[in-house]
């Protein structure tokens, strides 16, 4: 049996001493601000009536009955607050937490939509806010991916006539020790407007061991006529262990429809002590501006509904990436797709597309030639054409996931531009790679000029399936101007299972022979590790003998073990994490506050932990001390 014990001091929530706690019951619409400690300790119930908190209270528990409403004040920002220190939350039926637009006001906060003369800009949130057709600069995305704390911003005014953008959505965050129970819908949608802009969604975060939600969780952005929709907003939902019903159908962060819709929010889903979390970004098929998502993170992602998620400069999982029902990866201009994660599915009507996302118009490095009259189709993995116009080859038919594809030639004469190159897309997965979507690196036509040539992808896994097209293939041009090349695919496997036909580098005329592009199937060994290249474990420098995702030479041998503590106040994660043993198959977390007796907190199988709990439970600074025990 092996343990070891560390120390770890974490600032965590400053609580005072509870007075005696009392049964309070408020019947008509009553306001605790920041400052009003009057109702904190008690059990409050509230009947037929508004309940109005701002800022950070606790309660031992709270009971939304018949006709309640629980929200905070108008563009408070720091929002709604409750810490449940010995119960329960129970919303029945006939009552709510809603804090619609109670966030940021118009043309206001950190993704404020951006105003204009005529329609405005979506703010943004969760997703980026829509864009209209007087205004192309949306309210970005803020706050943190995995905690959300912050309100919705406001919408963009139109300045003619004044008619302002929709507000934010408000904050709520609630943590009980037993339970939440709610019966009643909880809502923190952005709010709409007319030729200005939706305000964006806002946070919802809720905590308990048990949680029962049998109403829609929604932090929707605002819908606009003519302006652009608000981003869709922030919500977390942590049910540490024991028991989580919902219809998770009716747990929705979309944009807001819009002359462009605005980009789907973000849901995370944390179901267990030692569950690494889910990501579920979902945009209620109303496609329209991004969602960002990208860094180094535990969660698994799955995306659907119109979505559409840019992970630049790059997203790396412990866990799965999913794509289905048009939700899609996107990129812009020179700025490339890299995806590396323990399995990876493009299921149905689901893609990844880098398509026209190369160097533009007579640029890169086999970019067409560009003449009075018309311009020469751009090269890549072949050449462009035609003679003395179609740009060269170039790259690396191994590694071709950091080239793009070039620019087609321009007309001198007529202002006519040739096309844009194929973008580049990297895809690593750790266990297997499922394609029956589309995974795209297309050039764009010419306008009556040179076609743009293909861009570059590379897709590694020990097993690589489906029956979804790969291309990156070159383009033709709308008139008279040259063909663009195809650029150049590699795929590294062991194990392939796709239909040959279906990966395509074509030059925009399949008649032009000199411009195909290049495949490559990984089968040598480039690094003589003694594997073929396409067996090598994710970045073909090591080797997953025992396909348990960790690459051997990181794997420890023996019976010593290390416990890694690692509080990340950024993302409000509180994380242990060990490497397993061999021979030891379940591991028994131990934790001690101060002195207090240590307490067995789960025994899990595999090799983390997740305390974040405590930071929400914790009534005082505290000193703790851990232990994780191996056992047979």
């Amino acid at each position: 049996m092996n343990c070891v014990v560390l120390l770890l001091s974490i600032l965590l929530p400053f609580c005072t001493a509870p007075r005696a706690i009392a049964a309070v019951t408020i019947s008509s619409n009553t306001l605790i601000d920041c400052e009003n400690t009057t109702y904190d300790s008690d059990t409050v119930y509230v009947v037929a009536c508004t309940l109005t908190v701002d800022c950070s209270h606790q309660f031992e528990a709270l009971y939304l009955q018949p006709g309640a409403v629980l929200t905070h004040s108008p563009e408070q920002t720091f929002g709604c607050l409750i810490n449940i220190f010995n119960g329960s939350l129970h919303v029945d039926a006939t009552s709510s937490i809603n804090v619609d637009d109670r966030g940021y006001p118009a043309a206001s906060g950190p993704g404020a939509g951006t105003s204009a003369n005529w329609t405005a800009c979506g703010a943004g949130h969760g997703g980026f806010g829509g864009t209209s057709e007087f205004c192309q600069s949306p309210g970005i995305a803020y706050d943190n991916l995995t905690y959300p704390t912050m309100p919705g911003s406001g919408g963009g005014t139109r300045w003619n006539g004044n008619v302002l953008g929709g507000k934010g959505g408000g904050v709520v965050r609630i943590a009980a020790a037993f339970g939440i129970y709610c019966d009643g819908p909880v809502s923190a949608n952005g709010g709409p407007s007319v030729e200005g802009g939706g305000g964006s969604g806002g946070s919802i975060f809720l905590s308990a061991p048990i949680m029962h939600l049998s109403r829609a969780v929604t932090a929707f952005g605002g819908s606009a006529l003519s302006g652009g929709g608000g981003g869709g907003g922030r919500i977390l939902l942590y049910a540490d262990g024991m028991t989580f019903q919902a219809d998770l159908d009716s747990v929705l962060v979309c944009g807001g429809i819009g002359a462009q819709a605005g980009g789907a929010g973000v849901l995370g889903l944390i179901l267990s002590a030692t569950d690494a979390g889910s990501m579920i970004v979902r945009n209620c098929d109303n496609v329209g501006a991004i969602t960002p998502i990208s860094g180094d993170l535990a969660y698994s992602i799955a995306a659907g509904l119109g979505a559409r998620i840019n992970v630049s400069p790059e997203l790396n999982l412990d866990d799965s990436f999913v794509l289905e029902d048009n939700a899609g990866v996107v990129t812009t201009p020179l700025v490339p797709i890299r995806i590396s994660a323990r399995q990876i599915a493009i299921n149905d009507l689901g893609f990844i597309s880098a398509d026209l996302s190369g160097h533009p118009h007579d640029s890169g490095p086999g970019a067409g030639v560009s003449a009075v009259w018309e311009g020469g189709g751009a090269g890549h993995g072949g050449i462009g054409c035609c003679p003395n116009m179609g740009g060269l080859d170039y790259g690396n038919r191994i590694e071709p996931s950091s080239e793009y594809g070039s620019g087609g030639g321009s007309a001198t004469r007529f202002g006519g531009t040739g096309g844009e190159g194929g973008g580049a897309i990297r895809l690593v997965a750790r266990e297997y790679f499922l394609n029956q979507g589309v995974i795209s690196a297309n050039a764009g036509v010419g306008g009556a000029r040179g076609g743009g040539s293909g861009g570059g992808i590379l897709i590694s896994a020990p097993t690589v399936t489906g029956d979804g097209p790969i291309t990156a293939n070159g383009s033709i041009s709308t008139f008279a101007g040259g063909v663009g090349a195809g650029g150049r695919i590699a795929i590294y496997t062991c194990d392939l299972q796709l239909d040959s036909t279906l990966i395509q580098v074509q030059p925009g005329d399949p008649g032009h022979l000199p411009g195909y592009g290049t495949i490559y199937y990984g089968t040598e060994d480039l690094n003589a590790n003694g594997s073929p290249d396409g067996c090598d474990f994710a970045d073909g420098t090591s080797t997953d003998g025992n396909q348990n995702s960790v690459p051997d030479e990181l794997e420890v041998e023996g019976n010593a073990t290390n416990l890694t503590i690692d509080y990340d106040g950024i993302m409000h994660r509180l994380m242990l994490r060990w490497p397993l043993l061999a021979g030891y198959a379940n591991y028994q977390v131990w934790a001690q506050i101060g002195a207090e007796p240590e307490h067995l907190m789960a025994t899990v199988h595999g090799g983390t932990y997740d305390a974040t709990s405590l930071l929400m439970l914790t009534p005082d600074y505290s000193v703790w001390t851990f232990r994780v025990i191996g056992t047979p």
